[in-house]
Parts: structure tokens; C-alpha cells; sequence
């Protein structure tokens, strides 16, 4: 009695040539022995995970909760509530779907994260598993790895801190900027300072 899931197994028993005796009509015996195993799940070993842009490849480990000793595929996909995109924030490096097998335990999903120059906020990569063959789903069907940028906020400034014309020329353009361009948008409130001599 092991405790791996696997089929039926059988045991195939033949008599050979009797002794004083001759074969009768059922000279082969067939026993089966039926699995008393459940199914082992798979699953994410954890629901949720984030990291640095900066660091990557990223690995979703993905475990079934016993050894089998049947092979097990378990498909994956990006859901599309992901705020982040591909492959402009991303790249999935493992291709679906995960094959455990006879006596994997682990798999991991490899994803390659973009390194950009953006300030952008904490973007999602959402991965769902889908339904398993040899197995059920376990806990944690779904993981969410969140990308955290590491790049400051831009700057905001006008070009320049002082400029003159003449008052027959209008309207006279003052020019603010960016230090940088930013994925997120910006706001800069102004107004005209009571020092103003005009």
C-alpha cells in the first residue's frame, strides 16, 4: 500500500504445463489492484509576491502537494485584469502548460521583467492555473506578482526663471517641463505670486 496516485495496476498470474494433470479452460488469472490514493493538487505555493523591475528573471513556484506516478500537466495563463503589459513591462519565459513527471513535486513559471526608465506606479502581472490533468486544483489557483518601480519622479520646472517682451507682443508663452517622461500623469498648479509688480 504506497501512497502514490497512480491507475490500476495489474497482476498476471499463468499456469504452465500440469503434471499429470492438463490445462482447464481459465489457465490465466488476472488481478487487479485498484489505487486507494486521492489525487494530489497542484497549486502556487503562495498567492502573492512582488519584487523590484530591476530584478529579473522572477520564478512563480508552482508544487503539487504529493509525489504521482502518473505525469501531470497543469496550463496557465495571464489574466487580463494584469495592469502591467507585454511585452512592454514583461516577458512570460515558460511555456504552458507545466509537466510534472512521475515523482516531480516542484515547477516554477519564469517571467522576465522590463527594466524601463518610466516612473510608473506598482504595476500586476496575474497568473491563473487552469484545470490540471492527474490532479485537482489546490489552494492558491491564482498568483499576482507585483512589479514595484525603482525609478524617482520626475521633476517639474519651468525651462527657464526669467524671460522679457515686449508688451505688443501676446500672448507670451512660459514654458514648463519635465525631467523625464512619466507613465503616470502629472499635475502642476500655478498661480501669479502678489509680488507681481503688474
Amino acid at each position: 500500500d504506497d501512497p502514490l496516485f497512480e491507475g490500476p495496476e495489474s497482476i498476471i498470474v499463468d499456469l504452465g504445463a500440469p503434471t499429470n494433470a492438463t490445462l482447464g479452460i481459465v489457465p490465466t488469472h488476472t488481478y487487479t489492484i485498484t489505487n486507494n490514493d486521492t489525487a494530489p493538487t497542484v497549486s502556487f505555493s503562495i498567492d502573492a509576491t512582488n519584487g523590484l523591475e530591476s530584478v529579473t528573471p522572477v520564478a512563480l513556484t508552482v508544487a503539487l502537494s504529493a509525489a504521482s506516478a502518473l505525469p501531470v500537466t497543469a496550463p496557465f495563463s495571464v489574466n487580463l485584469l494584469s495592469s502591467a503589459l507585454s511585452p512592454a513591462d514583461y516577458v512570460v519565459s515558460t511555456l504552458s502548460p507545466l509537466t510534472f513527471n512521475p515523482g516531480d513535486i516542484s515547477k516554477s513559471i519564469s517571467i522576465t521583467i522590463t527594466d524601463d526608465p518610466l516612473f510608473e506606479g506598482p504595476e500586476s502581472i496575474i497568473v491563473d492555473l487552469g484545470a490540471p490533468t492527474n490532479a485537482t486544483l489546490g489552494a492558491f489557483p491564482t498568483h499576482t506578482y507585483t512589479i514595484t518601480d525603482n525609478d524617482s519622479s520626475p521633476a517639474v520646472s519651468f525651462a527657464i526663471d526669467a524671460t522679457n517682451g515686449l508688451e505688443s507682443v501676446t500672448p507670451a508663452t512660459l514654458t514648463v517641463s519635465l525631467s523625464a517622461v512619466s507613465a503616470l500623469p502629472v499635475t502642476a498648479p500655478f498661480s501669479v505670486n502678489l509680488l507681481s509688480s503688474a
